[in-house]
């Protein structure tokens, strides 16, 4: 017999029979109740003409059991049977050729989370006497074994606290041991020294495994079967499970199911039927008196029936994402931290999912998992390196991160103008605080920054950041970093240290920098994002016109205009021969004017034709940048140069008068 994985992952994962929605309610619903119904068959067997069996005995071991989790209601055996502690016993005197037993039970399920308040030591010195026979070796649960050994002390070596040993384990056979329905293991159940050198094995062997480094650690674990939802291989419905239970001094027995990624709890989709020593403990044991006759027993129809969801439950942690950088540029890499904060009263570990994205490449595994004490908050970190990204466009990409019944979005950006960052700088950032989280005064520094985003090179803008101690203790030789300007000093209690940085030599335009404070007790890191502003400019890049031109005649005068700074110009103005020809609330890039010109305005020969673009900076600024063209008018009329010649005497005079006057 053995056990399906479930797949939780997302809707392009998902069998077309099942919806996401559907899984999700039934994993995270507040309670559920299921009819179980299991029905065994002996078949008797004759090998002569007098064949005979008598006083058939079969001893079933898979009952459905109470717990704090699992009610069990109206518990039937059929035909009726003896019912024990941990099985049920049915007889037959003179069983005909085939016999056939059932247990059914209705079964009530919650979400619930055994009761782990505080940390509890590790190593694990005294055990009580009935717990003693789950730290000891058995058959498949082979813990005495020298790689299993040796593996075990790996995993402990540091380790103070109790959960967060089983933690650490679990996390490391989730990891590094494949589940695989398509080898031998599903026919002929493996010794966890086999699965430990394969690196491969279903759910029987994963947590046999488990439970063997726990047990080489005198830390008392025992093998659980029962059935649970799997959605594996298109199955979508109860199947055949086996998960692991680990006792926990003044708790008790508390749930581990590797396999569904389930530390600590389960999801009320499992019922459990049966707690041993060892997994390879048969289901069903037979005995029977027989004259040339045998008995075979066929494998066991299980089937279970929903029959009442509750209501999603609530969730068990609060979530935050964002991303280190809110705009990247084109190749840049970026750092995704998905964090959960505690809402239970009782220590949990949390499942933090980031939902893949099109077009970008995820390092790490999109499911990470963190334990959390109550109301504590704990981060993971993605490294993300979006591809494929094309000229011309800009691209945002979603970010969503769930667990538990939570649910959190944000996004970032990315342009061709934008600031790059490699993968080794977010790795080292990264690392830096992963390194802080450990740490235990993590809580007592904080860091901030300005949070002005746009700022003008004019106004001599610097980066302040605001260094302040908010625990008990004085903390000394602290370093900290604005990029890569540095400067050491110390902090007392309830004081705050200034860190400035100065902005002007970066120029303008996006920056990503980086402001961090470290110590050997503590450390904090700030990500910072500023776009730097220049005055606008306008470049008159061309005044292209005709080299003469005939009186009276219109002519086409080209103009193109180029945005030559980093701040966009606003409220474009063209203005020809003191006449506004063109305008533009924006200019992004390069703007192209056709103007056509009446000849007649222009005087005889030689002329210099000068356009005038005026522009603002959004503040009230008013700027201007010029550019002209030469040519020559030809064939001027008489009547025309007499005109032209009278305006031009007119305008000497006024402005002699106007000298003499002034």
């Amino acid at each position: 017999m053995k056990r399906l994985l479930v797949l939780l992952l997302f809707l392009a994962l998902l069998p077309t029979g099942t919806s996401q929605e559907s899984l999700d309610e039934l994993f995270s619903a507040s309670l559920l109740q299921m009819d179980l119904t299991m029905t065994g068959t002996l078949d008797v067997i004759p090998e002569s003409g007098n064949a005979a069996v008598s006083d058939l005995v079969a001893n079933f071991s898979y009952v459905p059991q109470e717990s704090e989790q699992q009610s069990v209601r109206n518990l039937l055996f059929t035909p009726g049977g003896e019912s024990h502690e941990s099985y049920v016993v049915f007889r037959w005197g003179s069983p005909p050729s085939r016999v056939q037993y059932t247990v059914s039970a209705n079964i009530q399920t919650t979400d619930h989370l055994p009761t782990i308040k505080s940390h509890i030591p590790f190593p694990v010195f005294s055990v009580p006497e009935d717990i003693e026979p789950y730290t000891m070796p058995s058959q498949m649960i082979d813990s005495d074994s020298p790689d299993v050994q040796a593996l075990a002390q790996q995993l402990a070596e540091g380790e103070t606290e109790l959960y967060s040993l089983v933690f650490r384990v679990a996390s490391w056979v989730e990891h590094n041991i494949e589940y695989d329905l398509n080898t031998l293991t599903a026919d002929v159940t493996q010794n966890a020294t086999w699965v430990l050198e394969t690196r491969e094995g279903v759910c029987d062997e994963i947590t046999t495994l488990f439970i063997a480094l726990l047990r080489a650690l005198n830390v008392p674990a025992r093998f659980v079967s029962g059935v649970a939802y799997t959605n594996f291989q298109e199955k979508d419905d109860w199947g055949p499970h086996g998960w692991a239970e680990v006792w926990f001094p003044e708790v008790g027995w508390v749930p581990f199911d590797v396999t569904y990624k389930e530390f600590g709890y389960l999801d009320p989709t499992h019922i459990k039927l049966k707690d041993s020593i060892d997994s390879g403990e048969p289901t069903v044991q037979y005995q029977w008196s027989a004259v040339s006759a045998r008995v075979e027993g066929r494998e066991l129809d299980s089937r279970t029936t929903l029959r009442l969801k509750g209501l999603k439950g609530n969730p068990k942690v609060s979530l935050l994402v964002k991303p280190f950088r809110g705009v990247t540029g084109f190749g840049s890499w970026n750092l995704i931290e998905g964090r959960a904060t505690s809402l239970r009263d009782v220590r949990l570990v949390a499942d933090i999912h980031l939902v893949p994205v099109q077009g970008m490449n995820v390092e790490q595994p999109l499911v990470q998992y963190v334990l959390l004490d109550p109301g504590e908050s704990k981060s993971v970190y993605w490294l993300v390196h979006p591809a494929g990204q094309r000229s011309g466009y800009r691209y945002t990409y979603p970010l969503e991160v769930f667990s538990s019944g939570a649910q959190v979005k944000s996004s970032f950006t990315a342009g061709e103008n934008s600031p790059v960052a490699s993968r080794q700088e977010f790795a080292t950032i990264m690392e830096a605080l992963l390194a802080s989280d450990e740490k235990s005064l993590v809580q007592d520094l904080r860091l901030e920054c300005s949070n002005a985003t746009r700022l003008h090179l004019d106004e001599s803008p610097e980066l302040v950041c605001l260094v302040q101690n908010t625990g008990s203790t004085a903390l000394r030789s602290l370093r900290g970093c604005i990029a890569e300007q540095c400067e050491s000093f110390d902090l007392p209690i309830a004081q705050t240290h200034t860190m400035r940085y100065p902005l002007t030599a970066l120029g303008a335009g996006q920056h990503a920098l980086t402001a961090k404070v470290t110590h050997s007790l503590i450390s904090r890191i700030r990500g910072v994002e500023l776009e730097l502003l220049d005055h606008p400019k306008v470049s008159v890049t061309e005044v292209s016109a005709p080299n003469t031109v005939e009186f009276g005649e219109n002519f086409t005068l080209g103009v193109l205009l180029t945005k030559s700074s980093y701040l966009t110009p606003e409220q474009v103005r063209l203005s020809l021969l003191d006449q506004t020809v063109a305008e533009s609330p924006l200019l992004e890039g390069e703007q192209r004017h056709i103007i056509t010109v009446d000849s007649s305005l222009l005087r005889a020969g030689k002329n210099r034709i000068e356009v005038v673009v005026s522009y603002q900076d959004g503040r009230g600024g008013t700027f201007e940048s010029r550019g002209e063209a030469n040519l020559t008018v030809i064939n001027v009329p008489l009547s025309s140069r007499t005109t032209f010649f009278l305006q031009d005497f007119a305008a000497a005079m006024l402005r002699t008068l106007t000298a003499l006057f002034s």
